[in-house]
């Protein structure tokens, strides 16, 4: 069993202050990357969710207040999702960032995620903790191999020497699956690495567990059965002139970025077998009744006619599916706010049905973003 003196040490040593008589410890930081879930208190006690999740409970608040940047909704207010940190007093607070708005076309800045709150004490057993003590210690000891095979390669008259090979990049994702989920429940959080049931007795054998997870994370490709992470990927990939380098697999078929992305205007010139991709066009949007319809600006070839698709989105569906609350807010931020149109993107292809041409999404909005554009 680890003593006070030596658990304090790992925790000073990645900028976390441990007390050994309540057994807590502080952050001395707000980021964290590693962070995958959050207990949401409010605006109603939804339990432990994703970020995704958490703003969609945010989301699914009606507009009470035009007049206000927030429409009046209530903010989210969370706690750590451990259940050790639970039931300390007070809860340790998570912060939940830029959630509140819908995601603009184009914009490859950092989305919704959390933050730790830096005022507050976690159990010293907290899972997430942990996590990040793990992790720190796994960057700070590839940083000093690769120091050390550099340093032997400057002093060495092999040119050849080979150097440490580096981590495969984890800034987007490399699998998106086609999930055909279409009911109201949301994604889980990350499977964790070790059970949550861990104490003090047990926390440096926990932390070795947790590193050798993590580089199993780091050697596996990342999945997502969500286009909105695609095309955030996508976004960012292009601004930093990647999009041709990285590779994107889709349905067992893999292609860089590059290819997979095709605009509306080209539907009618791509062959058959090259149709099912990733399409996005730019559209106009109404509410009639109890449904928003979205008129696509250009148009595609049926035959002898030229045709401009539209997509229309019950309330029905909105509200049946996880995805719901954020296409909602986009549309309304063209209908009711500042945006001048949607981009819309879709993964399939067209469905014609007569003069009717629509985006073929068979119900599961997962295959469907709609981003404003300002």
């Amino acid at each position: 069993m680890a003593g006070a003196d030596e658990i304090g040490a790992i925790f000073a040593k990645v900028d976390m202050i441990y007390d050994p008589t309540s057994h807590r410890v502080k952050v001395q930081f707000q980021r964290q990357d590693r962070l995958t879930e959050a207990f949401v208190l409010l605006p109603h006690a939804a339990g432990n969710l994703d970020i995704n999740g958490a703003q969609a409970v945010y989301l699914s608040q009606p507009r009470v207040n035009d007049s206000k940047p927030d429409f009046g909704r209530v903010p989210l207010f969370c706690i750590c999702s451990d259940e050790k940190c639970r039931g300390l007093s007070p809860q340790p607070r998570i912060t939940a960032i830029a959630y509140a708005e819908a995601q603009k076309d184009g914009s490859y800045k950092r989305g919704p995620h959390w933050r730790w709150h830096p005022d507050d004490w976690h159990h010293r057993a907290c899972f997430w903790l942990l996590r990040e003590v793990a992790q720190r210690l796994e960057t700070e000891e590839r940083r000093a191999r690769i120091k050390h095979i550099d340093d032997a390669s400057s002093g060495s008259s092999d040119k050849y020497m080979p150097r440490q090979q580096t981590p495969r990049r984890t800034d987007h994702v490399d699998v998106f699956v086609v999930s055909g989920q279409n009911d109201d429940t949301e994604e889980a959080p990350k499977q964790r690495l070790v059970p949550s049931d861990i104490d003090g007795r047990t926390l440096l054998p926990t932390v070795q567990r947790i590193r050798e997870g993590l580089r199993y994370e780091r050697d596996h490709p990342s999945t997502t059965s969500i286009l909105r992470q695609v095309v955030s990927s996508y976004d960012r990939l292009k601004a930093e002139g990647r999009s041709k380098e990285e590779v994107l697999a889709i349905e067992g078929v893999t292609r860089s970025f590059y290819d997979w992305f095709r605009m509306l205007s080209l539907y009618s010139a791509v062959n058959a077998s090259e149709i099912q991709r990733i399409w996005s066009g730019g559209a106009s949007a109404t509410h009639k009744d109890d449904r928003y319809v979205l008129y696509f600006y250009d148009k595609v070839n049926v035959g002898d006619r030229q045709i401009k698709p539209r997509l229309t989105l019950t309330d029905e569906l909105l509200n049946r599916h996880r995805r719901g609350p954020f296409l909602r807010e986009a549309v309304r931020e063209c209908l009711e706010g500042d945006a001048r149109y949607v981009k819309v993107y879709w993964y399939g292809q067209l469905d014609v049905n007569g003069w009717l041409v629509t985006p073929d999404l068979s119900d599961d909005l997962d295959r469907l973003h709609i981003a404003a554009v300002y």
